[in-house]
């Protein structure tokens, strides 16, 4: 009798599992394709970015669901449960997160796309972006598990104003640079005169810093 009923749900569990990935594969494959195809004929850039976003999560998620069902319809033990019910929730929380930072990122990169010489910094802006939400999905992991995330805010804190004060003239003129490209008043081929009597045409503008070309012909 104890043969048949593990056979019957082991049964069950194969049947929930592949049932899972067809519905995740259809729907990517089928759904969210047809989906993508009416987003590209509206005017808004953001619909394509949340699908192009999706891709390759909606079969995850599907995956993730059907084995959800499975430990919740089948008797495991406690332990077992409380385990599964932890994993699923990291798995969760981190496609969550992954998501999140594809669809911030696709409308940063669309937003700074048409702007010249900003595309140096744009993937230094993606690689932040990534880690600030990253690093919330960390903290939200730690502290649903019980773990205290208070020192490792203070000492975030105490360890980024130690960074951000041995950085301080890179990042003056990091987040100067990405403000001259984003504002667009400064453009190559303007004269310029600086307040210590340098002038000449601008050539060139990147994120770190800007080139002139003096009347003397000198860089």
């Amino acid at each position: 009798m104890n043969i048949e009923i593990s056979k019957y749900l082991l049964i069950r569990m194969v049947i929930y599992l592949l049932s899972s990935v067809i519905i995740g594969l259809l729907a990517e494959k089928i759904l969210l394709k047809r989906i993508g195809a009416l987003t590209r004929k509206t005017k808004w850039i953001g619909d394509d970015i949340i699908i192009e976003s999706l891709k390759g999560m909606i079969i995850f998620w599907s995956v993730l669901a059907g084995s959800f069902i499975v430990f919740k319809n089948i008797p495991f033990e406690k332990s077992v449960t409380g385990i599964a019910n932890k994993i699923f929730f990291l798995a969760m929380t981190f496609s969550v997160c992954l998501f999140t930072g594809r669809v911030i990122v696709g409308f940063i990169k669309t937003k700074t796309s048409g702007i010249k010489g900003l595309s140096p910094s744009n993937t230094i802006i993606s690689n932040i972006i990534r880690l600030i939400v990253y690093s919330i999905g960390i903290l939200i992991i730690l502290q649903t598990f019980g773990i205290s995330i208070s020192p490792i805010l203070t000492a975030l804190g105490v360890g980024g104003l130690a960074i951000a004060l041995a950085l301080q003239g890179t990042l003056s003129n990091l987040f100067s640079g990405i403000q001259v490209i984003a504002s667009q008043q400064i453009s190559t081929g303007d004269y310029v005169k600086l307040e210590s009597e340098e002038e000449g045409y601008v050539t060139d503008i990147s994120w770190r810093s800007t080139t002139i070309r003096a009347l003397s012909n000198n860089l």
